[in-house]
């Protein structure tokens, strides 16, 4: 991660998945960067889908990357089957958004603002 920094990458896309939160944090603070020079994005997995745990996952992302607002924070895909938990998910991104903590959430493969209205 550091070496990608010192190369000149400045998007950092640290998935759930990949577990590198804590690596990707260490490398930021340890690059010598300026926060605004590195965009930052972490995706919420459906599994952490509902307002709890959506908030839960933000929080737990954010204390392993050791930031204070995160550049992206997309919902990972819509679960079909249960939208409630979907648009639940995505009315915490929209608070995160108002509150300051992320500065651009999004939906991926479907637009939850429009779908989310309500």
């Amino acid at each position: 991660m550091r070496a990608a920094l010192d190369e000149g990458c400045r998007l950092i896309d640290s998935t759930c998945s990949d577990g590198n939160k804590a690596v990707v944090g260490l490398a930021l603070r340890k690059s010598g960067l300026d926060r605004g020079e590195v965009f930052v994005t972490t995706k919420l997995e459906p599994a952490s889908y509902g307002p709890e745990a959506a908030l839960t996952a933000f929080e737990l992302s954010m204390s392993k990357l050791k930031i204070q607002v995160l550049d992206l924070y997309p919902l990972h895909w819509p679960v079909p089957l249960h939208f409630a938990i979907t648009c639940a998910a995505w009315k915490v991104s929209e608070g995160l958004l108002r509150d300051g903590r992320v500065q651009a959430p999004r939906s991926l493969q479907f637009h939850a603002g429009a779908a989310c209205v309500g």
